[in-house]
Order: structure tokens, then C-alpha cells, then sequence
């Protein structure tokens, strides 16, 4: 309860900042105005910090109040990113029991350790890894039964096999070979959001 409490006055603070009003803030939260004003009143006192110039006018952040902003919204972001992956992820991968992902051998040894770094303990997931040789992953894909594919691809076999929508990264190997790094997941898999996590992870390298 303490925490979700915590998690309020963030949402009002960042609301206020967004709209310039504890009124407006208030009314899109669905709380009184008088409510906004508390939490962001106690935020202030928590912190030691005045995070808005209070006037006639609109509210204006104070430049304690602009740093404060950006991190209250990389942390609400980081809960709405939770919370994707224990909503309808988390239901179709344990009905599932596991999250089935067909690597290729340079992807399961040097790129797949990355993207999963923390995100199985974080979500409780239990992903499979299945390796397949890498000169022919393109040409034989491994069977539908498996949830993602993660490989790589030449400029030429992603024309050629229409993966321009899968391509979510490059990678510069020694002698100038460029690969195209892919995440493709089957017509079947409907945990999306970890799709979307990873998609995300795998352009961040």
C-alpha cells in the first residue's frame, strides 16, 4: 500500500509538470485538486527541494524540478514496462510454461547473454534456447514451434527473404563483413511484449 501511495504522487507530480495545473492534473487522474497538491507538497518536503513556482499563472518547474521530472518519468516508465510483461505476457507464458527462441550460433553465444541479462529473474519467465548453425539459418528456418527467432543476415538475404521488418540492428565484423541483426517472432507467439523488450534491447547495442 505504501509503495502505490509513493507511486501516486509521482504521476500527480509528473501530470502537474505536464499540464501546468494541479486543477488539470487532477481532473485527468480522476482526485481532487486538493489531493495533487498534498502529494506533490509532500514530495517537496521529502526531498528538501521546491520542484514548482507557485504564481498567479500557470505552475513553471523550478530547475530542481525539471532534473526531478526526468527521472520520475524513466521510473513510471520502468512500471509500465513491468507491468507489460506481467499482464497478458505473463499469462500466455505460463499457460505456455515457457518461451521457446531458435538462435543462430554467433547470436546464442555473443548477443542473446545481453538481451536476456536479468530480464528471466525479473520476469520469472522460463526461455529456451534452441542453436542452430549459422550459414544456414536463413535458408532453413527452424520449425514455427518455436516462439522468436533471433539471427543474423546479410544485406542480400534480407532482400531476398522480405526481413526488413525483423531487422533490428547491424553488426561490424573484423575484414568489413556487415550482418544485419533479426528478432523475428512466429505468426503464432502472443507474448508481444517481450517481442517489443527485446526488439528494443537488440537496437540499444
Amino acid at each position: 500500500m505504501a509503495q502505490r501511495y509513493e507511486d501516486a504522487k509521482l504521476r500527480s507530480f509528473v501530470s502537474a509538470a505536464r499540464q501546468g495545473s494541479f486543477t488539470a492534473a487532477a481532473r485527468s487522474l480522476g482526485i481532487t485538486q486538493p489531493a495533487v497538491s498534498q502529494q506533490i507538497g509532500e514530495l517537496e518536503r521529502s526531498f528538501g527541494v521546491q520542484l514548482f513556482s507557485r504564481g498567479r499563472g500557470d505552475l513553471v518547474l523550478t530547475p530542481a524540478g525539471e532534473v526531478f521530472l526526468r527521472y520520475a518519468e524513466r521510473i513510471l516508465d520502468g512500471y509500465e514496462r513491468v507491468g507489460a510483461l506481467f499482464g497478458p505476457l505473463g499469462e500466455a507464458a505460463r499457460s505456455a510454461g515457457r518461451v521457446s527462441l531458435a538462435a543462430s550460433a554467433f547470436c546464442a553465444e555473443r548477443i542473446l547473454p545481453l538481451l536476456l541479462d536479468g530480464l528471466d529473474a525479473a520476469t520469472g519467465l522460463q526461455l529456451i534456447t534452441n542453436t542452430y548453425p549459422e550459414g544456414s539459418f536463413v535458408s532453413v528456418m527452424p520449425p514455427t514451434a518455436e516462439d522468436l527467432f533471433l539471427f543474423t543476415a546479410t544485406r542480400e538475404e534480407v532482400i531476398a527473404c522480405e526481413l526488413s521488418p525483423w531487422v533490428r540492428s547491424s553488426l561490424s565484423l573484423p575484414g568489413g563483413r556487415k550482418l544485419l541483426l533479426c528478432l523475428k517472432p512466429s505468426p503464432a507467439f502472443s507474448g508481444m511484449a517481450l517481442y517489443r523488450i527485446l526488439s528494443e534491447r537488440l537496437a540499444a547495442l
